[in-house]
Protein backbone atom coordinates (compact mmCIF):
# COMPACT_ATOMS: atom_id res chain seq x y z
CA UNK A 1 0.00 0.00 0.00
CA UNK A 2 0.58 3.51 -0.11
CA UNK A 3 1.43 5.56 2.99
CA UNK A 4 3.09 8.82 3.91
CA UNK A 5 6.39 8.01 6.44
CA UNK A 6 7.93 10.28 8.33
CA UNK A 7 11.45 9.29 7.95
CA UNK A 8 13.31 11.92 10.10
CA UNK A 9 12.42 15.03 11.53
CA UNK A 10 10.91 17.50 9.14
CA UNK A 11 11.18 14.43 6.69
CA UNK A 12 7.87 12.92 5.16
CA UNK A 13 7.86 10.73 1.88
CA UNK A 14 5.59 9.14 -0.04
CA UNK A 15 6.06 5.33 -0.23
CA UNK A 16 5.10 2.01 -0.28
CA UNK A 17 4.83 0.17 2.85
CA UNK A 18 3.52 -3.43 3.46
CA UNK A 19 -0.06 -4.03 3.61
CA UNK A 20 -1.33 -4.39 7.33
CA UNK A 21 -2.92 -7.80 8.15
CA UNK A 22 -5.15 -8.99 11.01
CA UNK A 23 -2.97 -10.63 13.58
CA UNK A 24 -5.57 -11.24 16.63
CA UNK A 25 -9.11 -11.99 17.11
CA UNK A 26 -10.04 -8.58 17.88
CA UNK A 27 -8.23 -6.92 14.95
CA UNK A 28 -10.22 -4.84 12.62
CA UNK A 29 -8.29 -3.75 8.98
CA UNK A 30 -9.60 -0.14 7.77
CA UNK A 31 -9.66 1.05 4.12
CA UNK A 32 -9.18 5.00 5.08
CA UNK A 33 -11.75 7.07 4.30
CA UNK A 34 -10.18 10.46 5.07
CA UNK A 35 -7.37 11.84 7.31
CA UNK A 36 -6.94 14.94 8.87
CA UNK A 37 -4.00 16.64 9.94
CA UNK A 38 -3.62 17.56 13.36
CA UNK A 39 -1.32 19.96 15.01
CA UNK A 40 0.01 16.88 16.93
CA UNK A 41 1.05 15.79 13.57
CA UNK A 42 2.63 19.00 13.03
CA UNK A 43 5.12 18.52 15.93
CA UNK A 44 5.95 15.67 15.47
CA UNK A 45 6.98 16.67 12.01
CA UNK A 46 9.25 19.09 13.21
CA UNK A 47 10.51 17.58 15.94
CA UNK A 48 9.13 18.91 18.73
CA UNK A 49 6.23 16.54 19.39
CA UNK A 50 8.28 14.26 21.12
CA UNK A 51 6.10 11.37 21.28
CA UNK A 52 6.43 10.83 17.23
CA UNK A 53 9.29 8.51 16.76
CA UNK A 54 10.36 7.82 13.00
CA UNK A 55 9.79 5.72 10.95
CA UNK A 56 6.30 6.33 11.56
CA UNK A 57 3.09 6.63 9.85
CA UNK A 58 1.08 9.33 11.28
CA UNK A 59 -2.42 10.26 11.69
CA UNK A 60 -5.58 9.54 14.12
CA UNK A 61 -7.88 11.57 13.19
CA UNK A 62 -9.59 9.32 10.39
CA UNK A 63 -12.00 7.79 9.45
CA UNK A 64 -13.36 4.84 6.97
CA UNK A 65 -14.83 1.18 5.74
CA UNK A 66 -14.12 -2.03 7.37
CA UNK A 67 -12.01 -3.89 5.21
CA UNK A 68 -11.72 -6.91 7.34
CA UNK A 69 -12.55 -8.38 10.64
CA UNK A 70 -10.97 -11.15 13.00
CA UNK A 71 -12.68 -14.06 14.38
CA UNK A 72 -13.40 -12.43 17.61
CA UNK A 73 -14.68 -8.93 16.65
CA UNK A 74 -18.82 -8.24 16.75
CA UNK A 75 -19.30 -4.90 17.03
CA UNK A 76 -18.66 -3.75 13.47
CA UNK A 77 -18.85 -6.13 10.22
CA UNK A 78 -16.92 -5.69 6.62
CA UNK A 79 -18.30 -2.55 4.39
CA UNK A 80 -19.27 -0.37 7.90
CA UNK A 81 -18.29 3.10 8.02
CA UNK A 82 -16.79 3.54 10.86
CA UNK A 83 -14.50 6.50 12.78
CA UNK A 84 -11.64 5.39 14.76
CA UNK A 85 -10.73 5.95 18.63
CA UNK A 86 -7.46 7.35 18.32
CA UNK A 87 -6.41 6.52 21.87
CA UNK A 88 -6.50 2.89 22.89
CA UNK A 89 -6.71 2.59 27.15
CA UNK A 90 -4.99 -0.80 28.15
CA UNK A 91 -8.06 -2.19 29.75
CA UNK A 92 -5.95 -2.72 33.24
CA UNK A 93 -5.05 0.19 34.77
CA UNK A 94 -7.57 1.63 37.89
CA UNK A 95 -8.69 4.63 35.84
CA UNK A 96 -9.54 1.69 32.83
CA UNK A 97 -11.00 -0.58 35.89
CA UNK A 98 -13.05 1.86 36.81
CA UNK A 99 -14.30 2.99 33.22
CA UNK A 100 -12.82 6.38 32.87
CA UNK A 101 -10.73 5.15 29.54
CA UNK A 102 -9.88 8.55 28.95
CA UNK A 103 -7.59 8.91 31.91
CA UNK A 104 -5.93 5.45 31.17
CA UNK A 105 -2.53 5.90 32.15
CA UNK A 106 -0.99 3.23 29.53
CA UNK A 107 -3.07 4.48 26.69
CA UNK A 108 -1.62 3.84 23.15
CA UNK A 109 -2.38 6.75 20.38
CA UNK A 110 -2.35 5.34 16.53
CA UNK A 111 0.02 7.84 14.57
CA UNK A 112 1.96 7.56 17.19
CA UNK A 113 2.89 4.49 19.52
CA UNK A 114 0.95 2.66 16.87
CA UNK A 115 1.17 3.01 12.60
CA UNK A 116 -1.60 5.72 11.90
CA UNK A 117 -4.10 6.60 9.09
CA UNK A 118 -1.73 8.87 6.61
CA UNK A 119 -1.97 5.51 4.49
CA UNK A 120 -4.42 3.15 2.51
CA UNK A 121 -5.17 1.06 4.84
CA UNK A 122 -5.08 0.83 8.84
CA UNK A 123 -5.21 -1.96 11.65
CA UNK A 124 -7.21 -0.95 14.66
CA UNK A 125 -8.25 -2.75 17.19
CA UNK A 126 -12.04 -3.81 17.22
CA UNK A 127 -12.80 -1.39 20.42
CA UNK A 128 -11.47 1.57 18.74
CA UNK A 129 -14.03 1.05 15.94
CA UNK A 130 -17.30 3.63 16.24
CA UNK A 131 -19.82 3.30 13.54
CA UNK A 132 -20.59 6.22 11.93
CA UNK A 133 -24.01 7.43 9.89
CA UNK A 134 -24.63 7.32 5.77
CA UNK A 135 -25.35 11.15 6.81
CA UNK A 136 -21.59 12.07 7.82
CA UNK A 137 -19.08 12.27 4.97
CA UNK A 138 -15.79 11.18 5.41
CA UNK A 139 -14.25 14.94 5.32
CA UNK A 140 -16.73 15.41 8.34
CA UNK A 141 -15.51 11.89 9.76
CA UNK A 142 -11.84 12.97 9.72
CA UNK A 143 -13.18 16.00 12.01
CA UNK A 144 -14.96 13.84 14.35
CA UNK A 145 -11.75 13.51 16.95
CA UNK A 146 -11.21 17.22 17.21
CA UNK A 147 -15.09 17.65 17.72
CA UNK A 148 -15.13 15.65 20.52
CA UNK A 149 -12.24 16.53 22.32
CA UNK A 150 -13.96 19.87 22.35
CA UNK A 151 -17.13 18.57 23.41
CA UNK A 152 -15.94 16.57 26.52
CA UNK A 153 -14.13 19.89 27.51
CA UNK A 154 -16.47 22.13 27.40
CA UNK A 155 -18.90 19.62 28.88
CA UNK A 156 -16.80 20.17 32.41
CA UNK A 157 -17.88 23.98 32.64
CA UNK A 158 -21.35 24.97 33.34
CA UNK A 159 -22.60 27.40 30.80
CA UNK A 160 -26.35 29.31 31.13
CA UNK A 161 -27.67 30.93 28.25
CA UNK A 162 -27.23 34.79 28.37
CA UNK A 163 -23.33 34.20 29.82
CA UNK A 164 -20.34 35.71 28.43
CA UNK A 165 -17.83 33.43 27.15
CA UNK A 166 -13.81 33.51 24.96
CA UNK A 167 -11.81 31.05 23.41
CA UNK A 168 -8.13 32.18 23.51
CA UNK A 169 -6.38 30.60 19.93
CA UNK A 170 -8.33 30.46 16.55
CA UNK A 171 -7.27 27.41 15.63
CA UNK A 172 -9.11 24.27 14.84
CA UNK A 173 -9.60 23.05 18.28
CA UNK A 174 -10.53 27.20 18.66
CA UNK A 175 -12.83 27.65 15.82
CA UNK A 176 -14.84 23.92 16.95
CA UNK A 177 -15.27 26.03 20.60
CA UNK A 178 -16.41 28.75 18.70
CA UNK A 179 -19.30 26.73 17.39
CA UNK A 180 -19.54 24.66 19.93
CA UNK A 181 -20.10 27.26 22.60
CA UNK A 182 -22.16 29.25 20.14
CA UNK A 183 -25.06 26.59 20.77
CA UNK A 184 -25.44 28.07 24.31
CA UNK A 185 -26.46 31.16 23.22
CA UNK A 186 -23.75 33.89 25.17
CA UNK A 187 -24.19 37.16 25.25
CA UNK A 188 -20.78 37.71 24.22
CA UNK A 189 -18.59 35.39 22.51
CA UNK A 190 -15.07 36.34 22.26
CA UNK A 191 -12.58 35.38 20.24
CA UNK A 192 -8.07 36.27 21.04
CA UNK A 193 -6.23 35.63 17.78
CA UNK A 194 -3.65 37.71 16.58
CA UNK A 195 -3.71 36.27 12.76
CA UNK A 196 -6.03 38.25 10.83
CA UNK A 197 -7.72 35.97 8.52
CA UNK A 198 -8.29 33.45 11.83
CA UNK A 199 -9.95 36.66 13.48
CA UNK A 200 -12.19 37.29 10.56
CA UNK A 201 -12.91 32.91 10.10
CA UNK A 202 -14.16 33.30 13.95
CA UNK A 203 -16.37 36.37 13.47
CA UNK A 204 -17.85 33.76 10.33
CA UNK A 205 -18.42 31.08 12.69
CA UNK A 206 -20.35 32.93 15.36
CA UNK A 207 -17.88 35.27 17.18
CA UNK A 208 -18.93 38.46 18.65
CA UNK A 209 -15.58 39.86 19.04
CA UNK A 210 -12.67 39.13 17.67
CA UNK A 211 -9.19 40.33 19.04
CA UNK A 212 -5.74 40.99 17.77
CA UNK A 213 -3.82 40.47 21.66
CA UNK A 214 -0.43 41.90 20.16
CA UNK A 215 -2.43 45.19 19.42
CA UNK A 216 -5.09 45.62 21.83
CA UNK A 217 -5.50 44.31 25.64
CA UNK A 218 -7.42 41.44 25.88
CA UNK A 219 -8.59 42.76 29.23
CA UNK A 220 -9.64 46.15 28.20
CA UNK A 221 -11.52 45.03 25.37
CA UNK A 222 -13.26 42.29 27.25
CA UNK A 223 -14.17 44.46 29.72
CA UNK A 224 -15.77 46.59 27.90
CA UNK A 225 -18.28 44.36 26.90
CA UNK A 226 -19.07 42.60 30.37
CA UNK A 227 -19.22 45.62 32.47
CA UNK A 228 -15.61 45.39 34.06
CA UNK A 229 -16.23 41.48 35.27
CA UNK A 230 -15.20 39.19 32.89
CA UNK A 231 -16.28 36.62 30.64
CA UNK A 232 -17.95 33.33 33.05
CA UNK A 233 -16.30 30.37 31.08
CA UNK A 234 -12.97 30.52 28.68
CA UNK A 235 -11.62 28.14 26.29
CA UNK A 236 -8.01 28.36 26.17
CA UNK A 237 -6.59 26.41 22.72
CA UNK A 238 -3.13 27.26 22.05
CA UNK A 239 -0.99 26.33 25.45
CA UNK A 240 1.46 28.86 25.42
CA UNK A 241 2.34 31.58 27.64
CA UNK A 242 0.93 34.34 26.33
CA UNK A 243 -2.32 32.65 25.77
CA UNK A 244 -2.66 31.40 28.43
CA UNK A 245 -2.28 34.50 30.81
CA UNK A 246 -4.20 36.24 28.06
CA UNK A 247 -7.23 33.27 29.11
CA UNK A 248 -6.39 34.12 32.83
CA UNK A 249 -6.74 37.89 32.37
CA UNK A 250 -10.26 37.72 30.44
CA UNK A 251 -11.89 35.37 33.15
CA UNK A 252 -14.14 36.41 36.09
CA UNK A 253 -13.61 36.17 39.60
CA UNK A 254 -15.16 32.99 40.62
CA UNK A 255 -15.47 31.45 36.47
CA UNK A 256 -13.99 28.92 34.83
CA UNK A 257 -10.88 28.42 32.62
CA UNK A 258 -11.31 25.25 30.23
CA UNK A 259 -7.85 24.00 29.06
CA UNK A 260 -7.32 22.42 25.91
CA UNK A 261 -4.07 23.70 24.38
CA UNK A 262 -0.83 21.64 25.23
CA UNK A 263 1.49 23.14 22.83
CA UNK A 264 3.75 25.09 25.14
CA UNK A 265 4.65 22.00 27.77
CA UNK A 266 5.79 24.40 30.19
CA UNK A 267 4.55 27.42 30.35
CA UNK A 268 4.11 30.44 33.11
CA UNK A 269 1.11 31.46 34.56
CA UNK A 270 0.10 34.04 36.79
CA UNK A 271 -1.16 32.26 40.56
CA UNK A 272 -1.71 35.28 42.20
CA UNK A 273 -4.66 35.96 39.45
CA UNK A 274 -5.52 32.21 39.54
CA UNK A 275 -5.93 32.35 43.56
CA UNK A 276 -7.53 35.94 44.05
CA UNK A 277 -10.27 35.63 41.51
CA UNK A 278 -10.90 32.29 42.74
CA UNK A 279 -11.02 30.63 39.00
CA UNK A 280 -11.60 27.30 38.59
CA UNK A 281 -9.49 25.69 35.71
CA UNK A 282 -10.04 22.55 34.28
CA UNK A 283 -7.74 20.67 32.22
CA UNK A 284 -9.22 18.54 29.58
CA UNK A 285 -7.28 15.89 26.71
CA UNK A 286 -8.94 12.96 24.49
CA UNK A 287 -12.37 12.05 24.27
CA UNK A 288 -15.02 10.10 25.99
CA UNK A 289 -17.34 7.56 24.23
CA UNK A 290 -20.57 9.92 25.36
CA UNK A 291 -18.35 13.10 23.49
CA UNK A 292 -17.92 11.06 20.32
CA UNK A 293 -21.52 10.21 20.30
CA UNK A 294 -22.83 13.94 20.59
CA UNK A 295 -20.23 14.98 18.13
CA UNK A 296 -21.11 12.47 15.16
CA UNK A 297 -25.16 14.14 16.08
CA UNK A 298 -23.88 17.56 15.90
CA UNK A 299 -22.57 16.98 12.71
CA UNK A 300 -25.18 14.83 10.98
CA UNK A 301 -27.89 17.46 12.15
CA UNK A 302 -25.83 20.40 11.00
CA UNK A 303 -25.57 22.08 14.03
CA UNK A 304 -21.70 21.94 13.63
CA UNK A 305 -20.36 22.37 10.78
CA UNK A 306 -17.20 21.17 10.75
CA UNK A 307 -16.55 21.18 6.86
CA UNK A 308 -16.51 24.52 7.07
CA UNK A 309 -13.04 24.28 9.18
CA UNK A 310 -11.25 22.48 5.85
CA UNK A 311 -9.14 24.93 4.08
CA UNK A 312 -7.14 21.78 1.81
CA UNK A 313 -8.59 18.21 0.94
CA UNK A 314 -6.16 16.45 -1.32
CA UNK A 315 -5.06 13.17 -2.29
CA UNK A 316 -2.54 11.51 0.12
CA UNK A 317 -0.10 11.09 -2.80
CA UNK A 318 -0.46 15.09 -2.80
CA UNK A 319 -0.03 15.12 1.00
CA UNK A 320 3.67 16.00 1.69
CA UNK A 321 3.29 19.04 0.02
CA UNK A 322 -0.17 19.74 1.48
CA UNK A 323 1.53 18.60 4.49
CA UNK A 324 3.80 21.18 4.18
CA UNK A 325 1.56 24.70 3.19
CA UNK A 326 -0.55 23.18 6.46
CA UNK A 327 2.94 24.00 9.03
CA UNK A 328 3.69 27.12 7.08
CA UNK A 329 0.42 28.78 6.05
CA UNK A 330 -1.92 30.07 8.45
CA UNK A 331 -4.46 30.78 6.12
CA UNK A 332 -5.25 26.68 5.94
CA UNK A 333 -7.36 25.76 9.02
CA UNK A 334 -7.86 22.37 8.72
CA UNK A 335 -6.37 19.86 5.60
CA UNK A 336 -7.45 16.75 4.63
CA UNK A 337 -5.72 13.59 3.17
CA UNK A 338 -8.44 11.35 0.51
CA UNK A 339 -7.74 8.40 -0.71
Amino acid sequence: MKAMLLTAPGVLEYVDVPDPVLEADDDVLVRVGATSICGSDTHGYTGHGGRRVPPLIMGHETCGRVEAVGPGVSNVAVGDRIFVLPMLSCLRCQPCQAGAYDECTGRLVYGADLPGAFADLVRIKARAAVRIPDGVSFVQGALIEQLSVVVKGISRATIAAGDSVAVVGAGPIGMLAVFVLGLHRPRNLVVVEPDEGRRRKAVEFGATLAIDPTQVDPWTAVAEVTGGVGVDVCVEAAGITPSVASAVNVTRPGGTLVWLGNTGRVVEIDEFKVVWNQLTIVGSVGMTRASVTRAIELIETGAVPVERLVSLAVPLADGVAAFERTVHDMSVIKTVLLP
